[in-house]
């Protein structure tokens, strides 16, 4: 009985396609739990900053002045966070390399910053700027006289 080296590696690059899918969903959840979790941090914080946003308010700031320092706020935190995992992914494949290489033999290279990867990056920051609509929604509509009061 002889293998088909062209039917083997069709079935297992097939069943890597179905892990990568499996990984790309999971990684999907994570991102939504991390919106939530943003957005919960955010409204939580709202909540302990009214006294601030009515001394904004009552200097001048406008509604949605509040309304784009919330969003701000949140993007930034996104942008880091993205920034951040980039670097140490590429700085962890830059550091086992050669391990990867000679214990695997798996050529990894630590430039992962692609057009692809920029695409990620920018599709999870518009959807922290969706998420992200909640909580500055919220502050937009605080009133002024309930954060001076309490």
């Amino acid at each position: 009985m002889a293998i088909l080296p062209g039917v083997a590696l069709a079935q297992l690059w097939q069943l890597m396609g179905n892990v990568e899918k499996l990984l790309l969903a999971i990684s999907v959840l994570i991102l939504v739990s991390s919106l939530v979790g943003l957005i919960t941090l955010l409204l939580v914080t709202l909540r302990e900053r009214q006294k601030e946003i009515a001394v904004l308010r009552a200097i001048g700031a406008g509604p949605f002045t509040v309304l784009l320092l919330i969003q701000t706020e949140a993007l930034l935190i996104s942008l880091l966070a993205c920034l951040l995992s980039v670097g140490l992914v590429s700085a962890i494949i830059a550091m086992t390399a050669d391990w990867m290489s000679s214990e695997y033999g798996l050529f990894l290279s630590p430039d992962i910053f692609t057009t692809s990867t920029l695409g990620v990056i920018l599709l999870v920051l518009v959807a922290t700027w969706v998420a992200s609509l909640v909580p500055a929604i919220k502050a937009y509509r605080q009133a002024l006289h309930s954060g001076l009061s309490g």
